[in-house]
């Protein structure tokens, strides 16, 4: 009680202290005060962000968010992991984290923000996974009747490469191997 008075003293004298927040979070947290660590890991946050510490930003968001979808308040979560990507939007565990919770939520329109910054950044198999959720969007609200067969990393870094057993597009001669087109949807272009 005494080392927690102390570090509440030293935190208001300066929120900003780097050491007495993660003391007293860690009270918290064994003692099971998780609405008052979610009031300190917000002050910690502002701090941060006073310093421009993207790094110190991302990491006590995170552990926010966590600790929101900890109490079933996935819509304050996911707002956290919103304001981290404001600071570095190729934070792959923000991303991921607001990708399964707006899978959660069925919102589709979420769903397609959050694959498209998720195919940014990126790379690996993983962007087939992400490749071939994209296409069930599109299916979903604009009934492509192509089947896709087979999603590859793009040569250059955030871009993949669709393989689909028919052509949506209808270039000028028809049919060749090098056909191209887009995929334009309300979020961006594909």
């Amino acid at each position: 009680d005494e080392a927690e008075q102390i570090l509440r003293e030293v935190l208001d004298d300066n929120p900003a202290d780097q050491a007495a927040g993660p003391l007293l979070a860690s009270i918290l947290e064994k003692s099971g005060r998780s609405d008052e660590l979610v009031g300190l890991l917000v002050t910690q946050v502002d701090a941060a962000k006073d310093r421009q510490d993207v790094a110190a930003i991302e990491a006590l968001s995170l552990r926010l968010g966590s600790l929101l979808e900890g109490q079933e308040r996935g819509d304050d979560a996911l707002d956290v992991y919103r304001a981290v990507l404001d600071w570095n939007a190729s934070s792959l565990p923000a991303l991921t984290a607001m990708l399964r919770l707006v899978e959660e939520k069925g919102d589709e329109f979420l769903i397609g923000e959050a694959l498209e910054g998720l195919l940014r950044v990126e790379r690996g198999d993983r962007v087939a996974y992400l490749g071939l959720n994209c296409h069930r969007l599109l299916e979903l609200y604009y009934a492509v009747p192509a089947r896709v067969v087979g999603v590859l990393a793009g040569a250059e870094p955030g871009t993949v490469e669709v393989f689909l057993d028919q052509t949506p597009f209808y270039a000028e001669g028809g049919g060749q191997v090098g056909d191209t087109g887009s995929i334009v949807t309300e979020t961006g272009r594909a």
